[in-house]
């Protein structure tokens, strides 16, 4: 029985060895606009990280959008957004993954500032999805953080789990993660003072926040050949037992 053990010890860690996805392809955008009148002045940086450390239970990746925005209202536009995202090819290999321990959270901080007698509304909304072309969503989450519509500080901390789910053997897929503050003015009198918005989640300026994270456990799915080996080998050693016995 030790020699049938450590075969099938052997066989599961020739698997769990071999990286479960390829990533590549990395690229982000970062974009604002305003709207209305005479445009404002802002300032943004966008980052990603990603990185698959391997141990007992597969790989363990986590992917990372990371990055500040700070936008400044002259008091005649009516509207700033912004869109802030990252993509990855993820690409699996000749055995089908198994994705587990689905997890989607982000950790950031909204500022609101000024706008003494204005009426507005700050926005943020983030999002995350997996998706094949030939195959549609593995998983999509979009969430809206509560608007905000008077001046402070906000700590933003949300955390989603998602349901396991399988890809597909040499398929290529695509995580997408985004942000999407908004900042609008409702009236905007001229005794106001100037309004303010800053969305920091986890860049140059507040570097110990988080951002937005996917993070999932990747173990490829043995092929029904290695299945048959495994087989083979098993009725192998029984027969032999059977002859020495």
């Amino acid at each position: 029985m030790k020699s049938l053990a450590a075969l099938a010890l052997l066989l599961a860690s020739a698997v769990a060895q071999a990286q479960a996805i390829t990533v590549s392809n990395p690229v982000s955008i970062g974009v604002g606009n305003f709207y209305d009148g005479t445009p404002g002045t802002f300032q943004s940086n966008i980052g990603w990280g990603y990185s698959f450390p391997a141990d007992s239970t597969g790989f363990n990746y986590s992917f990372n959008l990371r990055g500040d925005v700070t936008a400044q209202m002259t008091g005649t536009a009516t509207l700033f957004s912004f869109q802030g995202t990252v993509g990855f090819t993820l690409t699996t290999g000749a055995a089908p993954v198994q994705l587990s321990d689905i997890t989607v959270s982000f950790n950031g901080k909204e500022v609101v500032s000024g706008g003494s007698a204005a009426s507005f509304k700050a926005s943020n909304v983030f999002q995350a999805s997996l998706n094949a072309p030939s195959f549609g969503y593995d998983f999509v989450v979009v969430h809206y953080l509560p608007d905000r519509t008077a001046s402070g500080v906000f700590i933003d901390e949300v955390t989603f789990l998602r349901p396991s789910t399988l890809l597909a053997a040499n398929t290529d897929y695509t995580l997408f993660l985004g942000v999407g503050p908004t900042l609008s003015i409702d009236s905007y009198p001229p005794t106001s003072s100037m309004l303010g918005y800053a969305l920091e989640f986890g860049g140059t300026v507040a570097p110990w926040l988080d951002g937005l994270t996917v993070s999932f456990t990747a173990q490829p799915v043995p092929e029904p050949a290695s299945l048959l080996m495994l087989g083979a080998g098993v009725a192998a050693l029984l027969a032999r037992r059977r002859r020495a016995g």
